[in-house]
C-alpha cells in the first residue's frame, strides 16, 4: 500500500468535537392566566401561533409546551411539571423532520440524547443531570457507528476510539481532564499499526513512530517541550535514509 501524504492526514485526522447543543426552551413572554389551568397562545403579526404553553394553578408551566415556525410546523416540544422541564424534548427542521431527541429530569438533560438527520442518527450523547457524562457515538450517512468517545462532565475523558468502513479500529487514544493523555494508535484499513504516538497534557511527547504496512519502519518524529525537534525517515525496509531537524522546531 502507498502512503500519500492525503491518505496518511486522514488516517491521522483529529475528531471534530461531537459535542451536540442541548435544546434550550423558549422563555415563555405572557403572564400566566389569572385562573390557572389554562393554555396560552402566542401569535405574531399575522395572526399565526408561535408559541403554546399551558400553566398550572399555581401559575407554572405544566404540561406540552410547542414553538412554531413560521409556516406552522412544530419547531420544538418540550413538556413541564410545575414550572420544570421534565419528560421528552424534540426538535425539528422547517419540513417537519426530527432532528433532536432527549428527555429531561428536573429541568436538565438526562440519558441519550439523539441528533439525526434525514431520519438517520448523526450522534447519540449520553447525559447526566445535564451534563455530558458517558460514551457519545458518531455515525455516518449509513448509520455505521464511526467513532465512540467517552465523556465525563462536558470533557473528553477516557478512550476514544475511530471505526472504518468495515468496523475496524482506525484510531486509538485516550483524554484526560478533556486532553489527550498516554499513546495514540493509528492503523491501516488491514488492521496493521501506521502510527504510535505518545502525549503529556494534550502536547506530544517522546519517540513518535509511523510503520510501513509491512511493520518496518517509515520515520521516527523525537519530542521536546511538544515540538518535534528531529525526523529521521526509513525505506520500505527499514534501513534509515535521513535526518531532519524540523525549522525552529516546528512540527513536522
Amino acid at each position: 500500500m502507498h502512503i500519500t501524504p492525503d491518505l496518511l492526514a486522514n488516517l491521522r485526522k483529529k475528531q471534530q468535537d461531537p459535542t451536540p447543543a442541548a435544546p434550550k426552551a423558549p422563555a415563555p413572554s405572557p403572564p400566566a392566566p389569572k385562573n390557572g389551568n389554562g393554555a396560552t397562545h402566542i401569535k405574531d403579526a399575522h395572526g399565526n401561533i408561535v408559541q403554546s404553553m399551558h400553566f398550572n394553578a399555581q401559575h407554572q408551566l405544566e404540561g406540552p409546551y410547542v414553538h412554531y415556525y413560521a409556516n406552522g410546523k412544530p419547531k420544538q416540544k418540550l413538556t413541564y411539571k410545575a414550572g420544570q422541564l421534565e419528560g421528552p424534548t424534540e426538535t425539528y427542521d422547517e419540513e417537519g423532520q426530527l432532528t433532536h431527541k432527549g428527555h429531561f429530569k428536573a429541568g436538565k438533560l438526562q440519558g441519550d440524547y439523539t441528533t439525526l438527520k434525514h431520519g438517520k442518527k448523526v450522534s447519540v450523547a449520553a447525559f447526566q443531570a445535564g451534563k455530558q457524562t458517558g460514551i457519545t457515538s458518531i455515525y455516518d450517512a449509513q448509520e455505521n457507528c464511526i467513532a465512540k468517545i467517552s465523556f465525563k462532565e462536558g470533557k473528553y475523558e477516557g478512550p476514544f476510539i475511530a471505526y472504518g468502513a468495515q468496523g475496524n479500529v482506525v484510531k486509538e487514544s485516550v483524554y484526560k481532564g478533556g486532553q489527550k493523555e498516554g499513546p495514540e494508535k493509528t492503523f491501516y484499513p488491514s488492521g496493521k499499526l501506521l502510527d504510535e504516538r505518545f502525549y503529556t497534557a494534550g502536547q506530544p511527547t517522546g519517540t513518535h513512530t509511523l510503520y510501513h504496512e509491512n511493520g518496518t519502519k517509515m520515520a521516527e518524529e523525537i519530542y521536546e517541550k511538544g515540538k518535534c525537534v528531529l525526523k529521521i525517515h526509513y525505506d520500505q525496509g527499514g534501513h534509515k535514509v535521513r535526518e531532519e531537524v524540523p525549522p525552529s522546531g516546528k512540527p513536522a
